[in-house]
């Protein structure tokens, strides 16, 4: 088997949610071997371009991200080009994933193994942002938490308080001005 085509099994086998054949796939492998097939990205038809922990994240398959974290070491803050409700956002990390897909445990687990929660994508929207946007207060709250910065603006001078509120999310909106 070729490195591309070996490359692409893992691949998707992280964007089905196949967590025991992504495994298998890796397991035997060196670690250079395993940092250069975990941390490059690959391109779909579609122009999405992912590495297995970005598209994993975007996709909510938890135990897919838990054996990379795991087991792997992948890059936290390795970027891609992810399509949301149509929009194409380049340069965003799995957290900003997980976070625009409203996968909280994932936030949780991205989190807890150090990603960065201002990763900020090439428009300046950080995963907050992407939270704000779906009007998820659960992981609003928990990024929060972990130290998001409210106030950064994406490259529109918008803010996380201000995107909430243009798409009626108040319960969001009350984080932010209390």
């Amino acid at each position: 088997m070729t490195e591309k085509s070996l490359r692409n099994r893992i691949y998707y086998a992280a964007k089905d949610g196949m967590a025991i054949a992504l495994y298998t796939l890796l397991s035997d492998r060196t670690p250079t071997e395993v940092n250069n097939l975990i941390n490059e990205t690959v391109l779909e038809e579609d122009g999405q371009q992912c590495t297995p922990l970005i598209v994993a994240s975007r996709c909510g398959h938890e135990k897919v991200v838990k054996i990379l974290l795991s087991s792997f070491k992948p890059n936290l803050e390795q970027e891609g080009v992810v399509k949301f409700d149509g929009y194409v956002i380049e340069g965003a990390s799995a957290l900003w994933c997980a976070a625009g897909g409203g996968h909280l445990n994932i936030v949780k687990l991205l989190v807890k193994a150090g990603a960065d929660v201002n990763h900020p994508t090439r428009t300046n929207s950080t995963p907050l942002r992407a939270a704000c946007f779906d009007g998820r207060l659960d992981i609003v709250k928990y990024l929060t938490d972990h130290y998001a910065d409210i106030h950064i603006a994406n490259k529109y001078n918008n803010t996380c308080l201000m995107i909430a509120a243009y798409k009626g999310h108040l319960d969001v909106v009350s984080i932010f001005i209390m």
